[in-house]
């Protein structure tokens, strides 16, 4: 990948990787932390990304670098805990993320925030990013068929959120 590919990479993925690490972390600037982190491997590793690979390439290595980020963001959490011996901060969204977002996107993003981060990353590849089930299965190296059980359960637990917060019929 030459320059001017990785120029139409950035422009026509930019906006794309950078939702769905927003997705994945839940705010806005972690999310922009990780797809520079992403884009710029993607530049080191230019040479053995195939032409036409970049999305697969990309998605794989966000996901991975927003594990890792949660990772990070766990210990620190438990650490302040022990230090300050105060309840962990709440996991629901900002009150500035809220006035952004739709009533229903706000119950679907905080129904997403209590979803384990595996389910959160099949419902957010799946259902907001559009990816086949055969992407998915090659971007999180699973087996097709575990991967399609993986996105029924993922979603069905999604269901029960959205039932529990009142915003969806059972």
């Amino acid at each position: 990948m030459n320059q001017e590919a990785f120029q139409k990479t950035l422009a026509e993925l930019g906006d794309r990787t950078y939702s769905y690490a927003v997705w994945l972390l839940g705010d806005r600037e972690e999310a922009q932390d990780v797809t520079q982190e992403g884009f710029m491997r993607l530049w080191a590793r230019r040479s053995a990304v195939v032409d036409g690979a970049a999305w697969i390439w990309l998605t794989r290595t966000i996901y991975r670098l927003c594990v890792d980020h949660q990772r990070r963001r766990a210990v620190r959490r438990e650490n302040e805990l022990l230090e300050s011996s105060q309840a962990s901060p709440s996991p629901e969204p900002g009150p500035e993320q809220l006035a952004e977002l739709t009533e229903l996107q706000s119950a679907i993003g905080s129904a997403l925030g209590r979803l384990s981060p595996r389910d959160r990353v099949l419902i957010v590849l799946r259902e907001i990013q559009g990816m086949s089930c055969e992407e998915m299965a090659d971007v999180l190296q699973m087996k097709l068929n575990t991967l399609k059980s993986a996105v029924h359960r993922a979603r069905d637990r999604l269901r029960k959120e959205l039932v529990k917060m009142g915003v969806q019929r059972q």
